[in-house]
Parts: C-alpha cells; structure tokens; sequence
C-alpha cells in the first residue's frame, strides 16, 4: 500500500523504483544521500521508513516515520508506516492507535482503513476483530478495483473463522491481481484447513513460483508434507495392528493362512491408491518439493524411515509363514514406534517455536 508523497523529486523518484523492484540496499543508500541533503523533506522521511519496513529494520522505520510527521503534520502517510512498524516490533496497541491517527487525516482513503483493519486484528479480541472487519469492509467500498482491499477483508474473515467468505476475498483478489503471492499462499491456507489438499498445494508453490523469497509458503508447502505424513502415519499404524491381531489367531487357533495374505493384498492396494491419488494428484512442483523434504528436514526423513519400514514389515508380515512373520511385525512395531516419537519431537519443538515468536 503506497501513496505518492508530496514534493517528488527525481532521488525520491528513483528510491520509490528501486524499493518497488525490491532493491531495498540501493534505495536506502539513495535516500541517506538525499535525506543528508535535505534533511527536512517530509517525503523522503516516509520512502526511507518505508524501505526499512521492508528490510524488517522497524526501529529505523518508526524514527524516520517520527520525523516525516514532524514534518508534514497534515500528512496520513508518516502515521500509517509507524503503524506498519510498530505491528512489525508486535506494539499491536500503539500500532492501532497510529492507524487511527492515520484515518483521522485521510478518512476517504482506502489505505488507511485497511491498514487500521491489519492493527486491530492483530488483537486477537471479538470487538477488535468486529471493528476490523467494519474498517475492511469500508475500503472494500472505497476502492472495489484494489486487489488489496479484498487481500485485507480475506485476512480479518481468515482470523474470524469464515473460512468461505475468506476464499472468496482471495479468488477476487487472484480476478484482480494474478500474480499476488501473499494471496495465493493464504487461499492455500484456507483450503487446507478446509480439507483440499490438493488445492492447498497448488495454491502454496504458486505463491513460491510468483515469489521464490516468500518463505511461509515454502513452511505451507512442508505442513503439507506432513499432513500427508501423517495420515501415512495412521495408516501404517493400523495395517501393523491389524496384522498383528490375524498372526496372534492364526498360531492360537489355527487361523487360515490365507486371511493374513488376503488382508495383506488389501493393504498393498490401499498403499497403491493413496500413492496415486494422494501423491500423484500434487502439482508437479509441490510433489518435486516434498521428495526433497527428507533430505532437508531430519525429522521428516526419520518418519518417511520408519513408515517405511512399518510398510515393508507389515507386508513380509503378511506374506510369510507365521515363524518368519513375527520378525516382520517386530521391525514394523519398532519402525512405527520411531514414528510416533519422531512425530511427537517436532509437534513439541513446533509448538516452542510459536510460543517463543508470540512472546
């Protein structure tokens, strides 16, 4: 969301292109020499807080913002980059009360009510969440043309819950704006916590493939993997236990051979299946990445092993003489169990890791 400052000069010119290119370095060495030159352009104060915003430096970005406002007190622009900054420091109270300086100046502008819409759902409280979806709601209305309008209004309805209505902001934003990766990547969401995952999928290495940099995409694209590792997970678990129940009935009561090989047929054909129709349904380029995952993440190549082995046991299991398929049951129960502690690790050490960014 960017708003042309006043009193543009070609240095001002020339940071706004660089910073829209994503050449943050460059504008921000062009913007020190200007600013060094004419330390009282409010203008410049606004681009330099606005390539530190974009850099993730928000200390920077808050002072210079301070110092545009200073300068240009009529001006809704300083406010509102304060606010983007103070919600980048997580100062989500302060960063709405800058919004608000911010509609306060421009009431028909639509920046400002989305931006207002971002800081008060990061309160996380029903009447914040409530007043968010009014001040989104508002710059739909102002601008229905703007893609990001729909982008805000997605946001709040995602954090609401209203999941359909969610989908929709974002296929208008995706009618309006194509290559929106943010979007692309939050529809993803959506469908997933809605049970398509293929869909999912698609959406994520879509926003990877419009923005290579995004890397809640690329997490979005492995939490895929793992739903999908899980449900392998429960499925190796219960071809194991069941296995087990038809070996145990057929030494003790002399149960045919040929149910244990039977189910053991089913198993392979359900394996069969879910390779095909869970595996082999993903985009080309979500499948690519998630072969590669047990090579870059130990604790998915730890779970992909042992229901790996949990499989390969389960079916000697199945298809040999009771002596011999005990064996395969023991290195399937043993390869499941490290499957259920691998996967019990990394639920804990990613719960910590939330916590501690929430913190």
């Amino acid at each position: 969301m960017t708003v042309s400052p006043p009193g543009v000069d070609p240095a001002a010119e020339r940071a706004r292109v660089l910073i829209d290119a994503g050449r943050l370095e460059e504008a921000k060495g062009v913007l020190q020499t200007a600013l060094a030159q004419e330390p009282d352009d409010g203008g410049k104060w606004c681009l330099f807080a606005l390539c530190m915003v974009r850099l993730d430096q928000y200390d920077e970005a808050l002072e210079a913002a301070g110092r545009a406002a200073a300068l240009e007190p009529a001006e809704e622009w300083p406010h509102r980059l304060a606010s983007i900054a103070l919600c980048g420091k997580k100062d989500y109270p302060r960063a709405v009360t800058a919004a608000r300086e911010s509609v306060r100046r421009e009431s028909d502008l639509w920046q400002t009510h989305a931006q207002l819409a971002l800081a008060l759902h990061e309160l996380r409280d029903r009447s914040s969440l409530d007043e968010a979806w009014q001040a989104a709601s508002y710059a739909v209305s102002l601008a229905p043309e703007e893609a990001e309008t729909h982008f805000v209004m997605g946001v709040i309805a995602q954090e609401r819950r209203q999941h359909d209505v969610a989908e929709q902001a974002y296929e208008k934003v995706l009618a309006l704006d194509p290559g929106h990766a943010a979007a692309m990547n939050n529809l993803g969401l959506v469908q997933l916590r809605r049970g398509k995952i293929h869909a999912a999928a698609e959406g994520f290495t879509s926003s990877l493939r419009s923005d290579p940099r995004l890397e809640v995409a690329r997490s979005n694209v492995e939490s895929v993997g793992w739903r999908l590792m899980t449900f392998g997970y429960y499925i190796a678990f219960a071809g194991f236990w069941i296995l087990r129940l038809l070996l145990g009935g057929e030494t003790e009561e002399g149960m045919p051979f040929v149910f244990r090989a039977g189910f053991g047929v089913v198993l392979l054909a359900v394996w069969t299946v879910l390779g095909v129709r869970m595996v082999g349904r993903l985009p080309t380029a979500a499948r690519q990445y998630l072969f590669g995952m047990p090579r870059r993440s130990l604790g998915f190549g730890v779970m992909t092993f042992g229901i790996a082995g949990c499989v390969l046991g389960s079916m000697f299991a199945a298809f040999t003489p009771p002596a011999l398929a005990f064996y395969g049951l023991v290195v399937a129960g043993c390869a499941i169990f490290l499957s259920f502690v691998t996967s019990w690790v990394v639920t804990v050490g990613a719960w910590r890791r939330r916590k501690k960014e929430a913190s």
